[in-house]
């Protein structure tokens, strides 16, 4: 049995959004979803989790939009806010991470999880992250522990399928390009795609060992052209596929998801919640 968790990122980011994700969770298309914290939208978040007490919901960490939790300097300091404490997206991008700016961090994602889970009352199935902040490797402890510092046992995997083992080209260009979704910016060489690669494994390697991740994890587009071109899945396996109602340039992705087109084309599947998948 594939056993499938469809995640739609970004509850809280605006009314349109968050009524899209509400619409999916109702007609049982997506079964998870994912809270910005530092948004205004709670009494929506609320609303959506109370009319569907059959889905789980996280924490989406955010380094990267809107308004930072906590007004640090050092954040100001480093430019991963502005002067307004908003977020410049640059966090990804610094040259260095001194001490100082990494203990900013970890109180911004600790006061994120600590608003959704102590400020608002709200379950936390699991963590991932706005724009794949989760998975980049020097914050990978920090994230490690505010996870089990919350008793957070359940992560997002980073992108994952498995391998096509038809053609070594459509196989390679699969996961490196699924890869590299989750970065800004393409590797400047050879060397640069290698560490990232190894960065990859030990990242895989330490949270596996610490917490539940899905066997693999995609978006739910980049699923459904896998199979197209002749990928499948294991018959035993876990799956997250990622997605974004409401999102304007996702339009296409939710019309897949509400006909159930990734389960139409493969066998043996079913839905559930990061609540049920299995430590």
């Amino acid at each position: 049995m594939i056993r499938v968790i469809i995640n739609a990122d970004d509850l809280g980011k605006n009314e349109v959004v968050n009524e899209a994700i509400a619409d999916g969770l109702t007609k049982g298309v997506i079964t998870s979803s994912t809270i910005i914290a530092n948004t205004n939208y709670w009494s929506d978040i609320h609303r959506i989790i109370v009319n569907n007490t059959q889905a789980s919901f996280g924490v989406h960490l955010n380094l990267t939009e809107g308004k930072a939790l906590t007004k640090n300097d050092t954040l100001l300091k480093y430019g991963v806010v502005d002067d307004s404490y908003v977020f410049t997206n640059r966090v990804r991008s610094l040259d260095s991470y001194p001490s100082e700016l990494f203990d900013a961090i970890y109180q911004e994602l600790d006061a994120q999880v600590y608003k959704v889970l102590v400020g608002e009352s709200i379950t936390v199935s699991h963590l991932d992250g706005h724009h794949h902040i989760h998975t980049f490797y020097p914050f990978r402890d920090i994230i490690s522990d505010i996870a089990e510092k919350y008793s957070i046992k359940k992560i997002r995997n980073r992108y994952s399928l498995p391998r096509m083992k038809d053609n070594p080209f459509k196989r390679f260009a699969s996961s490196t390009l699924n890869y590299l979704a989750a970065y800004t910016g393409y590797p400047r060489n050879r060397s640069h795609l290698l560490r990232l690669k190894q960065e990859d494994l030990k990242w895989k390697d330490l949270f596996k060992s610490r917490f539940t991740l899905t066997d693999y994890f995609s978006s739910y587009e980049s699923a459904v052209e896998f199979i197209d071109k002749g990928g499948s899945f294991p018959g035993e396996c876990t799956l997250e596929l990622m997605c974004h109602p409401g999102h304007p340039k996702y339009e296409e992705e939710y019309h897949l998801i509400k006909r159930f087109v990734f389960a139409n084309k493969i066998h043996n599947s079913s839905l559930i919640n990061y609540n049920q998948l299995s430590a």
